[in-house]
């Protein structure tokens, strides 16, 4: 029986687990390191935020902190797995599937809302329409909407929130904002058509990465639930073995 341990533990599926165990927790770190760290600059970026809260489009601050908490409890989960892995411990096992369930949600979820709200072909391009055509139409008499419309269009050189027909609209003549300051040609684009582009290019690494790191969480859960058996059956091992 002594034999049949040592075979046990040297052979099989039990050691090819541990090994991809640890490859596969090493990625997710990294992976979630890097997640956490383009959702962070995505938040704190100046021009995003500019954008953001002058149109009053908070939502994406939801969607982006939702996959920013992801990305951490995936952190969190790599370390455990790690340990749980190399300890032989069954509670940190149970806590590494648990928290790998609620990371693999929380992604999922976070990656969805976002791409619900954040790309072009959503919500958000008629969102960003409305919301900029009524600043402008705000822009005489409102101090702030005229400084949200000023910023947004010389950030992300646009002109208008439908087109620039808004300022004929309302019989204004196009703001210097709706101008290169180099060449002085006006932007032909809609500020909702380049907000919209402006936020899919981050909507799309941050979903992407997210999306990814559910997929391969699927196999690790897998692995994780091997150990676990694999556990058990070494403890059966064991004890009897010491019963003899």
């Amino acid at each position: 029986m002594t034999s049949e341990k040592v075979e046990y533990e040297k052979g099989g599926w039990v050691k090819t687990g541990r090994y991809l165990m640890y490859v596969f927790n090493a990625i997710f770190f990294v992976f979630g390191s890097i997640l956490f760290a383009f959702c962070l600059w995505i938040r704190f970026d100046p021009n995003i935020d500019n954008y953001v809260r002058n149109i009053n489009f908070m939502v994406y601050w939801q969607a982006v902190i939702t996959c920013m908490v992801g990305a951490l409890i995936v952190m969190i989960a790599s370390c455990i797995g790690c340990c749980s892995t190399y300890l032989w411990s069954k509670t940190l096992l149970i806590a590494y599937i648990a928290t790998s369930v609620l990371a693999f949600s929380v992604n999922l979820g976070g990656a969805i809302y976002l791409l619900s709200i954040g790309l072009d072909s959503t919500g958000a391009y008629q969102y960003i329409q409305e919301n900029f055509a009524n600043l402008i139409y705000r822009y005489n008499y409102d101090i702030t909407a005229k400084r949200s419309v000023d910023i947004i269009q010389e950030t992300i050189h646009c002109c208008g929130g439908y087109s620039t027909g808004d300022w004929d609209a309302i019989h204004m003549p196009y703001p210097d904002s709706c101008r290169d300051k180099v060449t002085g040609n006006q932007f032909s684009y809609s500020c909702a058509l380049m907000g919209a582009s402006f936020l899919e290019f981050r909507t799309g690494w941050v979903s992407g990465i997210a999306l990814c790191i559910c997929f391969l969480q699927i196999f690790t859960m897998m692995f994780g639930c091997c150990i676990y058996k694999g556990i058990n059956d070494r403890r059966k091992v064991y004890a009897y073995v010491y019963k003899e």
